[in-house]
């Protein structure tokens, strides 16, 4: 298809050099509307290629994720690249939903005693022994400010 556009495009546009530089300006005559069609053909084709190229970089970066998740407590690597990454991947965790969706104060505490006995740094750095403790804590804190919040909303008393 870009040979045929290219092929085309040669018999109907005009090379010009633009004055005292190095850059080229294509002039071409696309009153015919065959090369119209053939304009907007190409427009999206490379639109399209441009989705599709984020699509893969979308999907690429999920399966490095998950072969960091699989295969970290096998290696030892660090599932997580850095706290933010940390942060993200543990408000999506179970402990922390369980947390956040507590109907009253005794089920908050008791997911929340779940969710330490899980995401505590040095349970986790048995786990991940290659990650920094600035990361591991990362989970624990955010499930911390969770539970506080959620407390907060149901009027628990404190501890």
């Amino acid at each position: 298809a870009m040979v045929v556009v290219a092929v085309v495009l040669q018999r109907r546009c005009l090379e010009v050099s633009a004055p005292d530089t190095s850059r080229y300006v294509i002039t071409c005559d696309i009153s015919d509307p065959w090369i119209q069609e053939l304009r907007s053909l190409f427009e999206g084709f490379r639109a399209s290629s441009q989705d599709l190229k984020l699509y893969i970089l979308y999907l690429w970066s999920g399966f490095e994720q998950l072969r960091d998740l699989l295969l970290g407590p096998i290696f030892g690597w660090c599932p997580y690249r850095d706290t933010t990454d940390a942060l993200r991947i543990c408000s999506r965790s179970n402990v922390m939903l369980q947390v956040e969706q507590a109907p009253d104060c005794s089920s908050l505490r008791k997911a929340f005693y779940d969710g330490q006995r899980s995401v505590h740094p040095d349970h986790l750095r048995l786990k991940y022994p290659s990650c920094p403790f600035q990361i591991l804590e990362a989970c624990s804190v955010a499930l911390n400010a969770a539970m506080e919040e959620r407390r907060r909303i149901l009027g628990c008393p404190g501890r």
